[in-house]
């Protein structure tokens, strides 16, 4: 079943999950039925990526919670109705875990048995994406043993890179789950870089369904797949940043030239999609992650001053394109690249230079860092939002 996004909205209301549970109360609705309804609901809530609250602060939420429990406390458990109580829970709702450790603690290790199923059937293969879909949704900040899932998960994904058995939206949601969950761990970080590959992946992800979209099409209403899932991956990656320290030299700059590429095709048509590449860009750019040579000839600073150029200058995008042009001023400034000889970093330099003072920036480009250097990195986002065009005009 499929639901554009303003029948999901008319649907993701507090007051219809109120009426749920009135029914259930009254026995007009049967909890199984109820159950197959909303894991409708919650499904095309997760394909379409939609965010919403609702379900959380509705009195089904208190229902299903302790539905999911006292099944868990039974001594004969009803293994179908369990998997679909959490199922319904995790994909209904936002940011599940902070306050309701004992539900994840039933509901991974619950839909991890699911998700680790290889049977080959269509059926198998339904059953195994709705379950990574909702555990998708666990808060990163919620606590779990990492023994209870790392070796489940990332069997998970082994083997779908070798049998490719799971839909493109129940791979990127295992990724997901795996890295929102360990971003202070080495142990993870190793094995997802080393054994599971994630620069590698992410990249031929990106590849496969950026080749899928057309991103020029007249009819723009309703998103397509291979489009939210783009913007999935891209905000995966910029939430668990620290994994860009993890990759290959080579992967790295093939994810900044991939990503500069989505920035340039979807510049004049998707603001939400040019925003992220842009915000995206920002961090790739860090001088802590990739040498100066690769930044000044991957296109970005390009991007910095074809939008400076812009007659009408939008202060979200403008804010992180300040953010790379402080960063590569700051590279220009430097004595030297420590991955590069002294002569050779001088020769990139002077090309820089040369380049920005055809453009006409060279003065702004000085000004600006010296401004910067005053300034730390939270306030200026705040000066910017209310002077900046003072700073890009003068």
């Amino acid at each position: 079943m499929k639901m554009s996004t303003l029948e999901l909205s008319s649907i993701l209301k507090k007051e219809n999950f109120d009426k749920i549970n009135k029914m259930l109360d009254e026995k007009k609705l049967s909890l199984e039925n109820a159950v197959v309804l909303l894991k409708c609901i919650g499904y095309c809530k997760e394909v379409a990526n939609i965010w919403s609250h609702c379900f959380n602060e509705s009195s089904l939420n208190e229902r299903f919670a302790g539905k999911i429990i006292e099944e868990q406390k039974k001594e004969e458990k009803n293994e179908k109705l369990l998997i679909d109580l959490c199922e319904c829970y995790l994909m209904l709702h936002n940011c599940i875990g902070i306050t309701s450790k004992e539900i994840v603690s039933i509901s991974v290790p619950c839909l991890l048995k699911v998700a680790l199923n290889k049977e080959k059937s269509e059926e198998t293969r339904k059953e195994v994406e709705m379950a990574l879909l909702a555990l998708r949704n666990i808060d990163k900040f919620t606590y779990l043993m990492e023994k209870l899932f790392l070796s489940e998960i990332k069997e998970i994904i082994q083997y779908h890179q070798e049998q490719r058995n799971l839909t493109r939206i129940a791979y990127q949601s295992a990724w997901q789950f795996l890295m929102c969950r360990s971003l202070g761990d080495e142990l993870f970080k190793r094995v997802i870089e080393n054994e599971l590959h994630f620069g590698r992946e992410v990249i031929r992800e990106l590849e496969e369904l950026n080749a899928l979209v057309d991103w020029k099409r007249k009819d723009k209403e309703e998103k397509t797949n291979e489009e939210i899932l783009i913007k999935r991956w891209l905000k995966v990656l910029y939430k668990c940043r620290c994994y860009f320290y993890m990759m290959l030299k080579e992967e790295f700059v093939e994810l900044l030239e991939l990503v500069t590429r989505l920035y340039r095709e979807t510049k004049d048509c998707d603001y939400s999609m040019r925003k992220l590449c842009v915000s995206l860009l920002e961090l790739l750019t860090d001088e802590n992650i990739i040498s100066d040579s690769v930044v000044s000839e991957s296109g970005v600073v390009g991007i910095v001053l074809e939008e400076l150029q812009e007659p009408t200058l939008d202060h979200d995008i403008i804010v992180f394109c300040l953010g790379i042009l402080s960063t590569f001023s700051l590279r220009l400034n430097k004595w030297t690249d420590k991955e590069l000889a002294k002569a050779e970093w001088k020769k990139i330099q002077i090309g820089m230079f040369e380049k920005m003072e055809e453009e006409g920036y060279e003065d702004y480009i000085t000004s600006f860092h010296e401004t910067l250097s005053l300034i730390s990195s939270r306030v200026w986002r705040r000066i910017f939002k209310k002077s900046f065009d003072y700073y890009i005009n003068i």
